[in-house]
């Protein structure tokens, strides 16, 4: 009788090894497809499923801005990581292709959706005052609220953007984690 109560316990402690490592899997899956990083290009047909939280931090740059760059390396891993679970954090960029900017933000670690803006001269070499006009007329055409950011004169990226899910412009954020997380705070 003892064999075989024995015997019983070492299946049940098998059993429950298995299940405990099926559901840690299931687990890490699920936080993983959370942080999945997609590279879609964002439009005008899906920005509402994009920025859909209460609270979204809209980062809008152009892969050859070394001011967004510099932003991006200083601040934004630590935004995705620790501040993800309070504020939707998307990247929007301006790129002539998707592989640089990819390549850069898996470098820097930075786990935040990311998108890319059309471009509607894809076989042409795009320049820096193009970019700024893509963004400008993408934050124009898709948020409510521009005129009172007084962005048309002294329009420059990166453009940092607190946005609430009927695409209205809370208003201008600042860049720093440090500023950003007493925002989320407040």
């Amino acid at each position: 009788m003892e064999k075989v109560v024995g015997k019983y316990l070492k299946r049940m402690n098998v059993l429950k090894i298995i299940l405990c490592i099926s559901l840690l899997s299931w687990t890490l899956f699920s936080c993983a497809q959370k942080n999945k990083q997609t590279n879609d290009l964002i439009t005008s047909q899906n920005v509402k499923e994009i920025i859909s939280d209460s609270l979204n931090l809209v980062f809008l740059t152009a892969e050859w801005c070394s001011a967004s760059k510099s932003v991006l390396k200083k601040n934004y891993s630590k935004i995705c990581d620790s501040l993800s679970d309070e504020i939707n954090v998307v990247i929007i960029c301006a790129s002539e292709t998707d592989d640089q900017f990819t390549n850069y933000l898996e470098e820097l670690g930075i786990s935040c959706d990311y998108y890319l803006l059309p471009n509607k001269q894809s076989h042409e070499k795009v320049l820096e005052h193009g970019d700024r006009k893509r963004i400008r007329h993408f934050i124009k055409k898709n948020f409510i609220g521009y005129k009172d950011l007084n962005l048309e004169w002294q329009f420059g990226i990166p453009v940092s953007l607190y946005v609430n899910q009927k695409l209205e412009i809370i208003s201008k954020a600042p860049w720093e984690y440090k500023s950003i997380k007493e925002d989320i705070v407040k």
